[in-house]
C-alpha cells in the first residue's frame, strides 16, 4: 500500500512519463541506504532483496533498489522491465548486479538507482548517470544477461 500512496504523493496525472520517472528515481535515492555492512559481511537479509527493504527499512542492495522501482512503474502504468547482469566498477572489479528499463517514447531507456545513490558520499546527492541510458551508454560499464517482467 506503501508504494501507492508515495506515486500519489510524488506525481500526478499533468506530470509526463518522463517526469513521473524521474520523481521516482528520485524518491528511492532519498529514502534508501544501500545496505553496505550485510553486502561486507555476506549477511544480506532477504529484505534487503526487495521492496520491503526499500519501502519499510529504507536500507537495500540493487535489487531492492531494482524491484521497488519496477513496482512503482507497475503502479504508474509505465512501461518497464527487470534487468539482471554483470558491472564493472572503476577498479575493474565486476559482479553480479540489477538495474531497469523503461519504454519511453518508443524507445527502450536504462535506469540504475543504485549507481545514481550517493554511495559514499553525503546522502541527499543524487546522481543521473544512470538516468534514461541508452543500451549503448550502459554497455560502459553494465553488461545485460537477463531482461524479464516482474510485475
Amino acid at each position: 500500500r506503501k508504494v501507492f500512496d508515495v506515486a500519489e504523493s510524488i506525481t500526478n496525472d499533468s506530470m509526463t512519463e518522463r517526469e513521473k520517472i524521474k520523481a521516482v528515481h528520485d524518491w528511492i535515492i532519498n529514502h534508501t541506504s544501500y545496505d553496505h555492512v550485510n553486502y561486507e559481511n555476506k549477511t544480506i537479509p532477504e529484505e534487503s532483496y526487495n521492496i520491503t527493504g526499500v519501502m519499510l527499512k529504507g536500507v537495500a542492495v540493487c535489487s531492492g533498489y531494482a524491484r521497488t522501482f519496477d513496482y512503482f512503474m507497475f503502479v504508474l502504468g509505465i512501461e518497464h522491465e527487470h534487468v539482471t547482469g554483470t558491472v564493472r566498477s572503476s577498479d575493474g572489479s565486476t559482479g553480479g548486479h540489477a538495474w531497469n528499463r523503461v519504454l519511453l517514447d518508443g524507445n527502450w531507456l536504462y535506469v540504475d538507482c543504485t549507481w545514481d545513490d550517493s554511495i559514499g558520499g553525503p546522502k541527499g546527492t543524487i546522481r543521473r548517470k544512470y538516468f534514461l541510458c541508452t543500451r549503448k551508454e550502459m554497455d560502459k560499464d553494465h553488461k545485460m544477461y537477463k531482461v524479464k517482467k516482474i510485475y
